[in-house]
């Protein structure tokens, strides 16, 4: 199997396993990817080990933040505009898929997109072609399309807050990210890897678990998956002075908790 430390996906557990088997598979071709998971999961570095293992490695790789797009300008943001397509359009501007060009548009937190949003960018799946705003040619976008969602778009269009349509049209190929409390044995080994990455980092002496920081790292939830442990981890190790990490923060966050 591929290096996929080098993308920064890293685990042993089964349920992570078979999210990279499926990340090798799509990395093959070129059909639509969803990627759903909760936040902190890694979605977008499952997206971008999509985009580098594949075919159009050496061609961009654009992130977009769906929820950061103005409704009134985001066929603007999307397709560009032509000068004087509107009233701050002083200048021509290229738009975020002409940025992706040969490479892959990577659509995050997709749920959040709006009715028009989502009209917009269906439009564009349907032949992958645009228009800029304001413009009079019709363009043939070369690009890959991943979208990734903090929630299951599957119920948010049963129950009539996202188009069904566009749910078929993103959903050609998927992978669910498992919850880190769904993959315990890829706790501590991501912990252990975080802490010799910092050490690398700040040139640090090495530090470990003490063996009640691990009981901590195991029984605690972690809402907010692999992002929460490796700022738990971070931070960790920046206020440790000695060789051993106790994580007794834990103890107030599993209170919270419960």
């Amino acid at each position: 199997m591929e290096n996929f430390g080098e993308h920064k996906l890293v685990g042993r557990s089964p349920a992570f396993l078979d999210v990279l088997e499926l990340t090798k598979r799509f990395s093959g071709c070129d059909a639509t990817v969803l990627v759903q998971g909760e936040t902190g999961t890694g979605k977008e570095l499952v997206a971008r080990a999509i985009h580098y293992l594949g075919a159009r490695r050496n061609f961009p790789f654009i992130p977009v933040n769906c929820g950061a797009l103005p409704d009134t300008l985001v066929e603007s943001e999307l397709f560009g505009h032509a000068r004087g397509a509107f009233t701050d359009a002083r200048d021509a501007r290229r738009g975020l898929i002409a940025e992706a060009q040969g490479g892959t548009l990577f659509l995050d937190e997709i749920e959040v997109l709006t009715p028009k949003a989502q009209v917009a960018l269906l439009r564009f799946l349907q032949d992958l072609e645009y228009r800029p705003v304001g413009g009079s040619v019709v363009r043939n976008a070369n690009v890959r399309i991943v979208a990734a969602s903090n929630a299951n778009l599957g119920t948010l269009q049963s129950d009539g807050h996202f188009r069904k349509d566009l749910f078929f049209r993103l959903n050609v190929l998927s992978v669910d990210l498992p919850p880190l409390r769904e993959r315990q044995s890829d706790v501590v080994f991501l912990a252990e890897i975080f802490l010799k990455r910092l050490a690398q980092q700040y040139c640090r002496p090495p530090k470990s678990l003490h063996l009640d920081a691990v009981s901590r790292l195991l029984s605690y939830a972690w809402p907010g998956n692999v992002r929460e442990l490796e700022n738990l981890i971070h931070r960790e190790f920046l206020m440790t002075d000695g060789p051993m990490i106790h994580v007794h923060c834990l103890a107030s966050l599993d209170a919270r908790q419960n």
